[in-house]
Formats: C-alpha cells, structure tokens, sequence
C-alpha cells in the first residue's frame, strides 16, 4: 500500500509540473480564469502522451519500480524486527539476530537490537537485599 501511495504521489507532481508548464503563461496559475484553459492544457498533455507513448509506459515503470524498492527497504527490516522479536519472545534464552541486507534502511538500530536483545540479563538483587 506504501508503495502504491507513493507512486500516485510521484505521478501527481508530474502532472502538476507538466500542468504548470504547459501553461501559455504562468500568471494564470494565480488566476482563477486559468481554470477555463485546463481543458486546453489536458487535451495538450494527453496528445503529448499519445505521440510519446512508449516514453509514458517506461516512465510510468519506473516510478512504479522505484517506489516498490523504496518500501521494501523500509518495510522489509520493520517486519524482520517483528519477527526478531517474535523469535525472542518464544525462547528467551536462545541468541537472535535481525539479518537486514546491505541496503535496507536502519542497519544503526539493527545493530543495536541485537546487542539489547542478545545481552546476559543483570540480575536484580534489590528484592533479596531488601528482605534481610
């Protein structure tokens, strides 16, 4: 769902910059009279996408593609860590350890929930100290 967003967020600006752009004047953009002209503007990109079809289709792709390896690189580790934590849960005493790829983001905190998860726990002594 992360990366469709994103993609329609990609494509959005896209069509805001191509909408701007192909404006006869830009002054119109401030102009509530602009608004008539978006007819004109959309007949004027659908033609441009129509003569350039296979350049729409691959851009598209890519935006596309590039959204899908930008959430699994986010996603990805937040899941592993749910499962590292999973493991952690069901058997305490064993040793965890959260496998990111070279390329995932948070590779600094994976580091560091290792060493949280797999340190020897510190024996609290205030409880017997107490009762004497």
């Amino acid at each position: 769902m992360f990366a469709l967003t994103l993609f329609l967020y990609a494509l959005m600006s896209i069509i805001l910059f191509l909408w701007i752009t192909l404006l006869p004047d830009s002054s119109l953009v401030e102009n509530p009279v602009g608004v008539f002209f978006l007819p004109l503007i959309l007949q004027q990109f659908l033609a441009l996408c129509i003569d350039h079809l296979w350049g729409v289709f691959f851009s598209f792709l890519f935006l596309a593609s590039c959204a899908l390896i930008f959430s699994h690189q986010i996603f990805g580790p937040i899941r592993r860590f749910e499962i590292t934590m999973r493991k952690k849960r069901d058997s305490p005493s064993e040793r965890v350890a959260c496998g990111l790829r070279r390329t995932d983001y948070f590779q600094k905190f994976a580091k560091f929930l290792d060493t949280f998860l797999n340190e020897p726990e510190a024996v609290d002594d205030s409880d017997s100290q107490s009762e004497d």
